[in-house]
């Protein structure tokens, strides 16, 4: 039995966009991604409150791709106080944290250990240039460290597909997590990398990612 989740990306420019969104993906969706980094003209803390205003049952995964301007600054600091908010307001039962993060959070105690716990993390990274030919370098931040509390609960990878043979190193990916007690999320981008999120939840993967419409895709291939 195949027990993935499906997760409903809201491209939404506005707090009324995000809030239709939202009521459209409750009914489809395992879990509903909201892109803080696409809504950088929306003050967070009435994010936050919008949010209050669905049942907390509603698995929210707050995501931040970083940027040059809005809630992904260029300055670790600020995405650190960023997602101390995101914690605090203790609305998202995932977060997807860049590599970069995940490093600097596993060793020093810039988020203190408590807002972590019941939260499932993301920890993600990304390449919208190519594959990478051996997987192995990319997962290594990611792996458990036993002297250190950090650790990801899901590990997420997403590399642009040229061509088909471009996405068989990703399911490397699902043998790794499973070596080291994790849950993965393998994605090839783009038109050839399409079959990974079709049939990525057959062969294990944690989820997959959604558009509600054509055309409100937040990345290259996606359904």
């Amino acid at each position: 039995m195949n027990n993935g989740k499906i997760c409903i990306s809201i491209n939404a420019r506005s707090a009324d966009e995000l809030s239709r969104g939202i009521h459209r993906a409750i009914e489809l969706a395992d879990v509903i991604e909201i892109r803080f980094d696409l809504l950088k003209d929306v003050p967070l803390a009435d994010v936050l409150n919008l949010l209050e205003n669905f049942p907390a049952k509603v698995e929210f995964l707050a995501t931040s791709r970083p940027t040059d301007e809005g809630y992904s600054t260029r300055g670790l600091h600020e995405r650190i106080v960023f997602w101390r908010a995101i914690l605090e307001s203790n609305r998202f039962t995932y977060i997807d944290l860049e590599d970069d993060l995940v490093f600097t959070l596993t060793y020093n105690d810039a988020i203190p250990q408590d807002l972590l716990d019941g939260v499932q993390i993301v920890g993600s990274h990304h390449d919208f240039f190519a594959s990478p030919p051996d997987m192995g370098p990319v997962l290594k931040v990611f792996e458990p460290d036993p002297d250190y509390p950090f650790r990801c609960n899901i590990v997420k990878v997403a590399a642009s597909a040229h061509s088909i043979t471009d996405t068989i190193e990703q399911w490397y990916l699902l043998d790794w997590a499973k070596h080291h007690g994790l849950q993965s999320v393998p994605i090839s981008m783009g038109e050839p990398g399409k079959w990974t999120r079709i049939l990525g939840l057959a062969h294990g993967s944690f989820m997959t990612y959604a558009a509600l419409d054509e055309g409100t895709e937040t990345a290259p291939g996606q359904i």
